[in-house]
């Protein structure tokens, strides 16, 4: 099981220099929180984005797109008297928290000429 980042680049070059590129990006991660017993393997997430873009050789050309977004809420509390009516409030928390992932790649194709 593989889980990263998969970048594939494939560049044209048109007679006055302008650079084409077709790009496909993958984001891959395996999610830990979700494995159980009957599943023992973690889930693996991806995400993908396929795009073309032209540029100058030596211009640098700012990717983004690929977001993740995870929401996550605990309850802590004291055991039996946290399920008191009235009291919970008192012997109980519970926190949220949210993450955001966005991946920017940052690409600078360059021209090679052959000196010869």
């Amino acid at each position: 099981m593989q889980t990263g980042l998969i970048l594939g680049v494939v560049p044209r070059i048109n007679p006055g220099g302008l650079v084409y590129l077709d790009i496909q990006q993958q984001v891959s991660d395996a999610n830990t929180n979700a494995v159980t017993t009957a599943q023992p393997n973690p889930r693996i997430s991806t995400r993908s984005v396929s795009t073309q873009i032209a540029a100058q050789s030596g211009q640098t050309v700012l990717l983004g797109g690929l977001i993740k977004q995870d929401n996550a809420e605990s309850t802590s509390s004291v055991p039996g008297l946290s399920r008191i009516p009235g009291l919970k409030w008192l012997f109980g928390s519970t926190s949220k928290s949210r993450d955001r992932t966005e991946l920017i790649v940052l690409i600078t194709p360059r021209v090679v000429t052959n000196a010869n």
